[in-house]
Protein backbone atom coordinates (compact mmCIF):
# COMPACT_ATOMS: atom_id res chain seq x y z
CA UNK A 1 0.00 0.00 0.00
CA UNK A 2 2.74 2.44 0.84
CA UNK A 3 4.98 1.46 -2.44
CA UNK A 4 1.45 2.10 -4.29
CA UNK A 5 1.08 5.62 -2.81
CA UNK A 6 4.27 7.03 -3.57
CA UNK A 7 4.75 5.51 -6.91
CA UNK A 8 1.00 7.46 -7.40
CA UNK A 9 2.37 11.04 -5.81
CA UNK A 10 5.90 10.15 -7.93
CA UNK A 11 3.54 10.21 -11.09
CA UNK A 12 1.85 12.93 -10.15
CA UNK A 13 5.04 15.23 -10.60
CA UNK A 14 4.17 14.52 -14.31
CA UNK A 15 3.19 17.89 -16.21
CA UNK A 16 0.06 18.01 -18.08
CA UNK A 17 2.05 17.77 -21.69
CA UNK A 18 4.05 14.89 -20.72
CA UNK A 19 4.46 11.95 -23.04
CA UNK A 20 2.87 8.80 -20.92
CA UNK A 21 2.28 5.71 -20.63
CA UNK A 22 3.14 1.97 -19.15
CA UNK A 23 6.87 0.97 -19.27
CA UNK A 24 6.24 -1.87 -17.56
CA UNK A 25 6.21 -4.70 -20.17
CA UNK A 26 8.98 -2.16 -22.28
CA UNK A 27 11.40 -2.30 -19.36
CA UNK A 28 10.78 -6.04 -18.04
CA UNK A 29 11.35 -7.29 -22.03
CA UNK A 30 14.82 -5.09 -22.22
CA UNK A 31 15.96 -7.19 -18.95
CA UNK A 32 15.22 -10.39 -20.42
CA UNK A 33 16.08 -9.63 -23.62
CA UNK A 34 19.42 -8.92 -22.44
CA UNK A 35 19.82 -11.67 -20.06
CA UNK A 36 18.36 -13.92 -23.30
CA UNK A 37 21.51 -12.11 -25.21
CA UNK A 38 24.32 -13.40 -22.34
CA UNK A 39 23.38 -16.61 -22.31
CA UNK A 40 22.78 -17.29 -26.37
CA UNK A 41 26.07 -15.28 -27.37
CA UNK A 42 28.91 -17.25 -28.19
CA UNK A 43 32.28 -17.03 -26.48
CA UNK A 44 34.66 -19.97 -27.81
CA UNK A 45 36.01 -17.71 -30.76
CA UNK A 46 37.68 -15.83 -28.02
CA UNK A 47 38.92 -17.40 -25.16
CA UNK A 48 43.00 -18.09 -24.50
CA UNK A 49 45.06 -20.58 -23.62
CA UNK A 50 47.04 -19.48 -20.24
CA UNK A 51 50.55 -20.01 -21.54
CA UNK A 52 52.56 -22.12 -19.32
CA UNK A 53 55.12 -19.55 -18.33
CA UNK A 54 52.52 -16.79 -17.15
CA UNK A 55 50.60 -20.00 -15.24
CA UNK A 56 53.65 -20.78 -13.38
CA UNK A 57 55.01 -17.50 -13.08
CA UNK A 58 54.48 -15.94 -9.16
CA UNK A 59 55.03 -12.29 -10.15
CA UNK A 60 51.78 -12.40 -12.34
CA UNK A 61 47.78 -12.33 -11.81
CA UNK A 62 46.70 -15.87 -12.45
CA UNK A 63 44.87 -16.66 -15.77
CA UNK A 64 41.25 -16.74 -15.68
CA UNK A 65 40.13 -20.60 -16.47
CA UNK A 66 37.76 -20.88 -19.62
CA UNK A 67 34.27 -20.61 -17.72
CA UNK A 68 35.54 -17.38 -16.54
CA UNK A 69 36.68 -15.28 -19.54
CA UNK A 70 33.56 -16.83 -20.85
CA UNK A 71 31.46 -14.80 -18.28
CA UNK A 72 33.47 -11.83 -19.21
CA UNK A 73 33.32 -12.18 -23.28
CA UNK A 74 29.56 -12.56 -22.76
CA UNK A 75 28.80 -9.78 -20.54
CA UNK A 76 30.82 -7.54 -22.77
CA UNK A 77 29.01 -8.47 -25.67
CA UNK A 78 25.54 -7.93 -23.86
CA UNK A 79 27.27 -4.41 -23.07
CA UNK A 80 28.11 -3.69 -27.27
CA UNK A 81 24.63 -5.02 -28.03
CA UNK A 82 22.91 -2.44 -25.76
CA UNK A 83 25.39 0.31 -26.64
CA UNK A 84 24.87 0.22 -30.73
CA UNK A 85 21.23 -0.22 -30.16
CA UNK A 86 21.10 3.14 -27.82
CA UNK A 87 23.07 4.77 -30.17
CA UNK A 88 21.45 3.90 -33.23
CA UNK A 89 17.98 4.77 -31.60
CA UNK A 90 19.19 7.95 -30.12
CA UNK A 91 21.49 9.11 -33.30
CA UNK A 92 17.76 7.79 -35.62
CA UNK A 93 15.26 10.22 -33.53
CA UNK A 94 17.87 12.84 -34.32
CA UNK A 95 17.93 12.47 -37.49
CA UNK A 96 13.94 12.05 -38.16
CA UNK A 97 12.35 13.92 -35.83
CA UNK A 98 14.95 17.14 -35.32
CA UNK A 99 13.66 19.28 -33.66
CA UNK A 100 15.95 19.10 -30.42
CA UNK A 101 16.89 22.46 -28.18
CA UNK A 102 18.88 21.58 -25.19
CA UNK A 103 18.49 24.77 -24.07
CA UNK A 104 14.64 24.57 -23.88
CA UNK A 105 14.26 23.63 -20.27
CA UNK A 106 10.94 23.04 -19.41
CA UNK A 107 10.75 20.79 -22.34
CA UNK A 108 13.68 19.24 -21.11
CA UNK A 109 13.29 18.73 -17.81
CA UNK A 110 9.69 17.79 -17.71
CA UNK A 111 10.20 14.40 -19.81
CA UNK A 112 9.35 16.04 -23.16
CA UNK A 113 5.76 16.98 -24.91
CA UNK A 114 2.99 15.05 -26.34
CA UNK A 115 2.74 15.41 -30.53
CA UNK A 116 -0.43 16.50 -31.96
CA UNK A 117 -1.15 15.92 -35.46
CA UNK A 118 0.11 19.51 -36.29
CA UNK A 119 3.55 19.29 -34.24
CA UNK A 120 5.25 15.57 -34.27
CA UNK A 121 7.66 16.25 -31.88
CA UNK A 122 8.46 11.89 -31.08
CA UNK A 123 9.15 12.73 -27.27
CA UNK A 124 7.36 9.74 -26.42
CA UNK A 125 9.86 7.70 -28.15
CA UNK A 126 12.50 9.29 -25.65
CA UNK A 127 10.87 7.01 -23.33
CA UNK A 128 11.28 3.82 -25.00
CA UNK A 129 15.16 4.11 -25.11
CA UNK A 130 15.33 5.10 -21.92
CA UNK A 131 13.41 1.95 -21.16
CA UNK A 132 16.21 -0.27 -23.03
CA UNK A 133 19.21 1.48 -21.45
CA UNK A 134 17.31 0.84 -17.30
CA UNK A 135 16.45 -2.75 -18.28
CA UNK A 136 20.06 -3.28 -19.20
CA UNK A 137 21.23 -1.80 -16.06
CA UNK A 138 18.91 -4.01 -14.26
CA UNK A 139 20.17 -7.06 -16.22
CA UNK A 140 23.98 -5.65 -15.84
CA UNK A 141 23.72 -5.18 -12.22
CA UNK A 142 22.12 -8.62 -11.44
CA UNK A 143 25.11 -10.28 -13.49
CA UNK A 144 28.04 -8.17 -11.32
CA UNK A 145 26.09 -9.13 -8.41
CA UNK A 146 26.32 -12.98 -9.17
CA UNK A 147 29.64 -12.82 -10.60
CA UNK A 148 30.82 -10.40 -8.44
CA UNK A 149 34.52 -11.43 -8.66
CA UNK A 150 34.61 -11.43 -12.53
CA UNK A 151 32.30 -8.00 -13.11
CA UNK A 152 31.63 -6.18 -9.65
CA UNK A 153 33.67 -3.19 -9.20
CA UNK A 154 33.11 -0.20 -7.08
CA UNK A 155 32.91 2.59 -9.96
CA UNK A 156 30.74 0.36 -12.05
CA UNK A 157 28.47 -0.07 -9.05
CA UNK A 158 28.54 3.95 -8.09
CA UNK A 159 27.57 4.41 -11.90
CA UNK A 160 24.94 2.11 -12.17
CA UNK A 161 23.35 2.95 -9.11
CA UNK A 162 23.36 6.76 -9.90
CA UNK A 163 22.37 6.54 -13.19
CA UNK A 164 19.61 3.89 -12.95
CA UNK A 165 18.38 5.36 -10.10
CA UNK A 166 17.82 9.00 -11.87
CA UNK A 167 16.18 6.52 -15.67
CA UNK A 168 13.59 4.78 -12.64
CA UNK A 169 12.33 8.63 -11.36
CA UNK A 170 12.92 10.19 -14.88
CA UNK A 171 10.09 7.15 -16.29
CA UNK A 172 8.08 7.97 -13.33
CA UNK A 173 7.85 11.46 -12.72
CA UNK A 174 9.45 12.63 -16.21
CA UNK A 175 11.59 14.72 -14.88
CA UNK A 176 15.04 14.84 -16.75
CA UNK A 177 13.71 12.34 -19.19
CA UNK A 178 14.47 14.06 -22.34
CA UNK A 179 18.73 14.75 -20.74
CA UNK A 180 18.68 10.99 -19.94
CA UNK A 181 17.87 9.88 -23.17
CA UNK A 182 20.26 11.79 -24.73
CA UNK A 183 23.00 10.70 -22.55
CA UNK A 184 22.85 7.51 -23.51
CA UNK A 185 24.80 8.58 -26.79
CA UNK A 186 28.04 8.61 -24.45
CA UNK A 187 27.60 4.38 -24.75
CA UNK A 188 29.41 4.85 -27.73
CA UNK A 189 32.92 4.21 -26.87
CA UNK A 190 31.86 1.24 -25.44
CA UNK A 191 31.94 -1.04 -28.54
CA UNK A 192 35.77 -0.25 -29.14
CA UNK A 193 36.25 -0.82 -24.96
CA UNK A 194 34.40 -4.62 -25.07
CA UNK A 195 36.45 -5.41 -28.60
CA UNK A 196 39.70 -4.12 -27.33
CA UNK A 197 39.37 -6.86 -24.33
CA UNK A 198 38.78 -9.93 -26.58
CA UNK A 199 42.34 -9.66 -27.59
CA UNK A 200 45.52 -10.10 -25.42
CA UNK A 201 47.19 -6.92 -24.62
CA UNK A 202 50.37 -7.43 -26.68
CA UNK A 203 48.50 -8.17 -29.85
CA UNK A 204 48.58 -5.87 -32.43
CA UNK A 205 44.31 -5.92 -32.68
CA UNK A 206 44.21 -4.72 -29.26
CA UNK A 207 46.29 -2.03 -29.29
CA UNK A 208 44.41 -0.72 -32.70
CA UNK A 209 41.07 -1.17 -30.95
CA UNK A 210 42.53 0.64 -27.46
CA UNK A 211 43.61 3.75 -30.07
CA UNK A 212 39.63 3.50 -31.23
CA UNK A 213 38.44 3.47 -28.07
CA UNK A 214 40.50 5.90 -25.96
CA UNK A 215 39.54 8.55 -29.34
CA UNK A 216 35.96 7.56 -29.31
CA UNK A 217 35.61 8.08 -25.08
CA UNK A 218 37.30 11.20 -25.65
CA UNK A 219 35.27 12.82 -28.34
CA UNK A 220 31.50 11.45 -26.97
CA UNK A 221 32.03 11.64 -23.46
CA UNK A 222 34.43 14.88 -23.11
CA UNK A 223 34.27 16.83 -26.53
CA UNK A 224 30.89 16.19 -26.80
CA UNK A 225 29.51 15.57 -23.32
CA UNK A 226 31.39 18.03 -20.95
CA UNK A 227 30.31 21.50 -23.33
CA UNK A 228 26.76 19.63 -23.07
CA UNK A 229 26.54 19.86 -19.28
CA UNK A 230 26.62 23.22 -19.79
CA UNK A 231 22.84 23.48 -20.83
CA UNK A 232 22.25 20.70 -18.56
CA UNK A 233 23.01 22.38 -15.79
CA UNK A 234 21.36 25.34 -16.56
CA UNK A 235 18.17 23.61 -17.35
CA UNK A 236 18.46 21.60 -14.31
CA UNK A 237 18.56 24.88 -11.83
CA UNK A 238 16.73 26.79 -13.91
CA UNK A 239 13.62 24.17 -13.74
CA UNK A 240 14.18 23.60 -10.22
CA UNK A 241 14.28 27.35 -9.43
CA UNK A 242 10.54 27.76 -11.16
CA UNK A 243 8.52 24.82 -9.60
CA UNK A 244 10.24 25.70 -6.40
CA UNK A 245 9.28 29.46 -6.78
CA UNK A 246 6.07 28.74 -7.94
CA UNK A 247 5.23 26.53 -4.94
CA UNK A 248 4.45 23.04 -6.71
CA UNK A 249 1.96 20.80 -4.97
CA UNK A 250 4.51 18.33 -4.47
CA UNK A 251 7.07 20.42 -2.29
CA UNK A 252 10.16 18.96 -0.77
CA UNK A 253 9.28 15.61 -3.21
CA UNK A 254 9.81 17.74 -6.09
CA UNK A 255 12.85 19.54 -4.70
CA UNK A 256 13.88 16.25 -3.95
CA UNK A 257 13.49 14.78 -7.17
CA UNK A 258 15.55 17.93 -8.80
CA UNK A 259 18.28 17.16 -6.68
CA UNK A 260 18.47 13.51 -7.33
CA UNK A 261 18.86 14.01 -10.72
CA UNK A 262 21.83 16.81 -10.28
CA UNK A 263 23.31 14.62 -7.75
CA UNK A 264 23.04 11.77 -10.47
CA UNK A 265 24.28 13.73 -13.42
CA UNK A 266 27.16 14.99 -11.58
CA UNK A 267 28.40 11.72 -10.83
CA UNK A 268 28.31 10.89 -13.73
CA UNK A 269 30.51 13.80 -15.28
CA UNK A 270 32.99 13.42 -12.11
CA UNK A 271 33.33 9.36 -13.49
CA UNK A 272 33.83 10.60 -16.64
CA UNK A 273 36.61 13.39 -15.83
CA UNK A 274 38.07 10.03 -13.52
CA UNK A 275 38.17 8.40 -16.70
CA UNK A 276 39.13 10.24 -19.41
CA UNK A 277 42.71 10.55 -16.64
CA UNK A 278 43.21 7.60 -16.27
CA UNK A 279 43.20 7.09 -20.23
CA UNK A 280 45.18 9.75 -20.76
CA UNK A 281 47.43 8.49 -18.25
CA UNK A 282 47.94 5.21 -19.70
CA UNK A 283 48.76 6.78 -22.98
CA UNK A 284 51.18 9.24 -21.60
CA UNK A 285 53.06 8.50 -18.39
CA UNK A 286 53.41 4.62 -18.41
CA UNK A 287 56.33 3.57 -19.99
CA UNK A 288 57.38 0.17 -20.20
CA UNK A 289 59.03 -1.28 -17.59
CA UNK A 290 62.68 -3.01 -18.61
CA UNK A 291 63.90 -6.42 -17.63
CA UNK A 292 67.41 -7.53 -17.24
CA UNK A 293 68.35 -11.11 -18.42
CA UNK A 294 71.17 -13.00 -18.83
CA UNK A 295 72.24 -14.14 -22.42
CA UNK A 296 75.87 -15.90 -22.81
CA UNK A 297 76.82 -14.44 -19.59
CA UNK A 298 76.00 -10.59 -20.88
CA UNK A 299 73.22 -8.36 -19.48
CA UNK A 300 70.67 -7.44 -21.92
CA UNK A 301 67.60 -5.52 -21.51
CA UNK A 302 64.16 -6.07 -22.80
CA UNK A 303 60.75 -4.62 -22.71
CA UNK A 304 58.08 -5.96 -20.66
CA UNK A 305 55.74 -7.86 -22.27
CA UNK A 306 54.24 -11.81 -22.39
CA UNK A 307 55.74 -14.22 -21.68
CA UNK A 308 55.83 -15.59 -25.35
CA UNK A 309 57.18 -12.51 -26.61
CA UNK A 310 60.09 -12.96 -23.82
CA UNK A 311 61.04 -16.48 -24.41
CA UNK A 312 61.07 -15.50 -28.70
CA UNK A 313 63.33 -12.44 -27.84
CA UNK A 314 65.81 -14.14 -25.73
CA UNK A 315 65.83 -16.81 -28.78
CA UNK A 316 66.46 -14.66 -30.91
CA UNK A 317 69.71 -13.15 -29.06
CA UNK A 318 70.39 -16.16 -28.41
Amino acid sequence: MVFANTLELLQSLRAPTVPTGDYVPWLAASVVWYSFLFVVLPAGPWIRRADPSEAASSKRAKPLDAWAQSVQIKNGHVSTVHAITACLAIGGWLAYFQSYDNWSYRRNMQGGVVSTPAHNTGDEWLAMIICNTLGYFIYDIICMAYYHKLLGSVGSYIHHAAIGGALALGLLTGVGRMYHAFYVFEEFSTPFLNTKNLYPSSSRKYKTWAILFAASFFLCRGFVGLPFSVPTYWCLFTYWFEVHGEGHKAGLLMDACVFLQLFSFSVSRLLNIYWMSLIAKKIFCDKPKKKTIKVDGAQEQLPEASPTAQIHNVKKLQ
